[in-house]
């Protein structure tokens, strides 16, 4: 996977650098916010699982957040003809999942009363470089729609669990997706995405854009789940 990423970023290097001597390609640096959903017939099983887990206890909470990440990199637009361009790049993205439960039980004997309360958040993190291919419509105003494929390489991931409550208070063990799983997350997904964006001069622009990509990894419900992004980016073009 890494001889695959290298040989990917020289592939990108050398388009940037060839094109750019001919005046047909812009460069560009790119960065922002993912808000990231999790779906999928597996995931879903697996979340109703975790509630009905809840339901057994006197009362309890749960909640799956939006997972909160960021992306960084560079892109590239190759013009085809004058408003339309061929757009790539390598950029890292952070995918994955937070899920937060709270659940409290009581025990009313009287000669031994007792209380418990458990919260506990598993954030799970995906550090991807993602490589997407697009096809890019840039008005004479600046206005940009693009839509394409997308190919993700995972280059590492990080199980964070916290347990805090009555007769607890750790951090578990659990270091990543194998560690919560028994297997190894995807090393690659695909997938597919769509945008838009405004140039807001010659060298910023601003842009929203919708991802979704494969199976992230089997857990013990199948692997029937996927990550769906929302990035929101702001871009210096060279």
């Amino acid at each position: 996977m890494k001889h695959l990423f290298i040989l990917l970023l020289c592939l990108t290097t050398s388009l940037i650098t060839s094109a750019q001597y001919e005046g047909e390609a812009k460069f560009g640096l790119i960065g922002g916010v993912n808000l990231v959903f999790t779906e999928g017939d597996d995931w879903e099983d697996y979340i109703d699982d975790i509630e009905d887990n809840v339901e057994y206890y006197n009362s309890g909470d749960f909640d799956l957040k939006t997972k909160i990440g960021m992306h960084l990199g560079m892109s590239l637009d190759y013009f085809l003809k004058d408003n339309l361009a061929i757009n790539s790049g390598l950029i890292y993205s952070q995918k994955g999942f937070t899920i937060k439960t709270e659940m409290e039980s009581y025990d009313y004997d009287y000669y031994n009363p007792s209380y418990t309360n458990i919260e506990t958040t598993l954030d799970m993190t995906f550090n991807y470089i993602d490589m997407p291919i697009a096809l890019k419509y840039i008005s004479d105003d600046g206005f940009q729609i693009y839509g394409g494929f997308l190919f993700s390489f995972l280059m590492s991931d990080n199980a964070d669990m916290d347990v805090d409550g009555t007769g607890y208070d750790y951090d578990s063990d659990y270091d990543d997706f194998e560690d919560l799983y028994g297997r190894d997350a995807e090393d690659s997904t695909t997938g597919m995405f769509v945008g838009v964006g405004f140039d807001l001069n010659e060298k910023m622009n601003l842009s929203l854009k919708v991802q979704k990509t494969g199976s992230f990894g089997k857990t013990g419900y199948g692997d029937e789940n996927n990550n769906l992004t929302v990035q929101l980016s702001t871009g210096i073009a060279f």
